[in-house]
């Protein structure tokens, strides 16, 4: 395994297809869901579709700030005990 790092490798279809597609999986529903908003906010709410795409996307902005703050947490105070409640 080791001796592989550093040397430049043929990335093959079959490897970019394996990526392409755990990209797909993962942010396949998100595309359906943040579409499904859109189209909605659009056309029952009155808002133009530039609004509606920022309302829709500021949970992926989020998700962007968010993640790394609680893997933090988890890492940072993962060994102090929970107290209990009274």
């Amino acid at each position: 395994m080791f001796g592989k790092i550093g040397k430049k490798r043929k990335i093959t279809f079959w490897t970019r297809l394996g990526f392409g597609m755990g990209g797909m999986l993962n942010s396949g529903a998100l595309t359906f869901t943040h579409s499904y908003m859109v189209l909605f906010l659009s056309t029952e709410c009155g808002l133009s579709a530039g609004e509606a795409a920022l309302i829709s996307s500021f949970a992926i902005y989020l998700n962007a700030i968010m993640c790394p703050l609680m893997a933090l947490r988890g890492f940072v105070w993962a060994d102090r005990p929970v107290k209990a409640c009274r």
